[in-house]
């Protein structure tokens, strides 16, 4: 069980370091500088225009999470649930560790609008 993350207690401070959170805050426009979350809970959170240079996501959910025009450069993701993950474009910059590339590129390319079908399927539908 995940606790609730709530100001001012879990403000995010820069060089903090976050544990088994659930966070159904507000995080747009906010700024993250070198902030470490662990296995924190993010489903549907709001990053847009969130300033995330350096910031560690480490075993976290971020289901639905929104990133757009957020600013991610030197942010790391590992082991990360990255399904539904809006505005992918701002992860420009970041590094993405701990997925099975496969996966990742199709998480990567149904957020960008790409649809990816297997060589059997694109034969069929040709014919």
């Amino acid at each position: 069980m995940l606790a609730e993350a709530a100001l001012p207690e879990h403000d995010l401070e820069p060089e903090a370091t976050f544990y088994r959170l659930r966070f159904a805050l507000d995080l747009s426009d906010r700024t993250a500088e070198v902030v470490e979350f662990q296995q924190c809970r993010f489903q549907g959170a709001d990053f847009s225009h969130a300033d995330l240079c350096g910031t560690q996501f480490v075993d976290c959910d971020l289901t639905g999470a929104q990133f757009s025009q957020a600013t991610m450069t030197g942010a790391y993701f590992r082991g990360c649930i990255l399904t539904g993950t809006g505005g992918i474009t701002s992860f420009a910059g970041a590094r993405i560790a701990g997925h099975d590339p496969t996966v990742l590129s199709h998480i990567l390319a149904s957020a960008l609008g790409i649809q990816i079908e297997d060589d059997q399927a694109t034969d069929q539908s040709r014919r």
